[in-house]
């Protein structure tokens, strides 16, 4: 990018301690700036090249599916609780013969993110009958018995910035210098404009718009020419392939539904207390009754998969650019 703001014109495209274009730049934020720390000699050598990165987005260009795992993983508790009767017969105890709706959720993983969609559901009606002694009580938990299914995917992600140049323009010899500014209104100018410059803004990417102007050979600047007198020019073409700016990135899908539902019972032993208000008070009733989520729990290791391979393939190649020389008289 410092090469491209040389071409253009922009002075001073490299730090005090390096004679080379693009060469001793440190980072602050979105921004990279020409270091002024060392010896700068020359007009206007304090105000050095920034290159500002901003407006950044990702996008996916594919997606790459890879086959699916479906496994059991542990069982999780919907409830639990005690029902007692408190009467002097045996009981049959029907109060847990209410509904239980479950219904699963969608979970997406990628970069440690989870998104929830209770889209998909299914209901379980479980009606469960207990004998209970007379007088005495019964625990219950009500566990939930769930399957996992897993999809492995491969996206191709796209990044997408704008880029703006901060800094003057050279005069460098005036307008009929090949090594002055090019834009269309200050070239050869002795003046030494500071002018800010950005390819690219928020619904466009930077390489995006830096093609389009050179392909419309549009204004601000003389596309024509900054082509004609840099022959090393063409290695423009890599900066606005927006293949240079695909990566890759691996994760899951998963889709967690209930299988079936099971209650256990434990018998236990009415305290001095219950005893005590047993003739005041009728069989209890415990209703279970809501909307559970299924999803794993923490003692349920990741589903081994294969994540599908995508070669990305830049159809221009990489190679070293210009190394130009700084001008030291700008």
């Amino acid at each position: 990018m410092a090469n491209v703001a040389h071409m253009l014109g922009y002075g001073w495209c490299s730090g005090c301690m390096s004679n080379y274009v693009g060469e001793d730049f440190y980072r602050d934020g979105e921004t990279w700036k020409a270091n002024q720390n060392g010896t700068c000699n020359g007009y206007k050598s304090d105000q050095r090249l920034n290159l500002v990165f901003s407006n950044w987005k990702f996008a996916i260009k594919n997606i790459k599916y890879g086959e699916s795992v479906t496994d059991e993983i542990q069982p999780s508790t919907l409830d639990k609780g005690m029902t007692r009767n408190n009467d002097s017969e045996t009981a049959t105890d029907t109060s847990l013969s209410s509904t239980i709706t479950f219904t699963t959720s969608f979970e997406q993983s990628s970069s440690n993110t989870k998104d929830q969609s209770t889209a998909n559901s299914k209901t379980f009606k479980k009606t469960i009958e207990k004998s209970i002694a007379p007088f005495s009580a019964a625990e219950y938990e009500v566990i939930l018995h769930k399957t996992r299914t897993t999809v492995p995917y491969t996206a191709t992600i796209i990044a997408k910035f704008s880029t703006e140049f901060r800094g003057f323009l050279r005069w460098d010899g005036g307008n009929d210098s090949p090594t002055s500014n090019y834009h269309y209104q200050f070239k050869g100018s002795k003046d030494r404009l500071t002018f800010n410059y950005r390819f690219g803004d928020d619904s466009e990417a930077f390489y995006s718009a830096l093609k389009k102007e050179i392909i419309t050979r549009s204004k601000p600047w003389f596309w024509k020419d900054i082509i004609t007198n840099y022959p090393d020019a063409q290695h423009i073409n890599r900066l606005i392939d927006e293949s240079q700016y695909e990566f890759t990135l691996s994760g899951t899908f998963e889709h967690v539904a209930g299988k079936r539902i099971d209650v256990l019972w434990k018998k236990v032993s009415m305290t001095k207390r219950e005893d005590h208000f047993r003739r005041r008070s009728r069989r209890q009733c415990n209703i279970i009754k809501g909307t559970h989520y299924a999803r794993p729990g923490p003692n349920d290791a990741p589903a081994i998969v294969k994540f599908p391979e995508v070669t990305l393939v830049n159809s221009e190649p990489y190679r070293e650019g210009p190394h130009y020389v700084e001008n030291k008289s700008a």
